[in-house]
């Protein structure tokens, strides 16, 4: 038997290019057992260059996605199961074999078709701020692509004027609401404590 050798992938680490030439120097004579930090390693070009006999993928079915907490009013990176129509996008090898870490009742009962657009999951003060630099004062109406709920807008609009971002009429402020937007997209909050800290 073939002594196992693991290849660790971080796709925000480091470039396709380090990543492309770290993975052909790995041993031929060993059994290459790639952990990869999210999908779009597998669909890399380096990474298929390099490994073109790829013949099995273990797939935890597992990822990171990142979603508003109310409660300290900043997003935060949790652990969460992928969507069926990811699960398909990490199955990317033509001729091989896919290991998924659950049943297949679990795969098809407990996983959801689909995730919820990021703007529903997020803080859209980001993006009502924006829009309100653009001189927009209905945002309650605007046409978002993916429209979030009225009560993160409302949320959203309390929470700008709480930074003094919009006045009592709510309109965005030239004096700081303007000056918030320049930032984005940093947080409207963190912005505010970089305008405190440079008068």
């Amino acid at each position: 038997q073939q002594q196992l050798s693991n290849l660790n992938i971080y796709k925000w680490v480091e470039s396709s290019a380090a990543r492309g030439l770290r993975i052909a120097s790995a041993d031929p004579g060993m059994r290459n057992c790639i952990l990869a930090s999210g999908v779009l390693e597998f669909r890399d070009a380096a990474f298929k260059a390099s490994f073109p006999k790829l013949s099995t993928i273990i797939d935890s079915l597992l990822t990171r996605r990142k979603f508003f907490d109310p409660r300290t009013g900043l997003e935060q990176w949790r652990v969460m199961p992928v969507t069926r129509q990811e699960a398909q996008v990490r199955a990317c090898i033509p001729a091989g074999r896919v290991v998924r870490l659950c049943t297949e009742k679990a795969f098809l009962d407990e996983l959801v078709e689909g995730q919820l657009p990021e703007i529903q999951r997020s803080d859209v003060a980001p993006a009502v701020l924006q829009v309100m630099a653009l001189q927009v004062r209905d945002v309650a109406h605007f046409d978002f692509f993916s429209r979030p709920s009225a009560v993160a807008v409302i949320r959203a609009l309390s929470h700008l004027y709480g930074l003094e971002a919009l006045d009592e009429e709510g309109r965005i402020t030239p004096t700081i609401g303007e000056r918030l937007a320049a930032f984005l997209p940093t947080p409207p909050q963190i912005s505010r404590f970089l305008l405190l800290s440079c008068p």
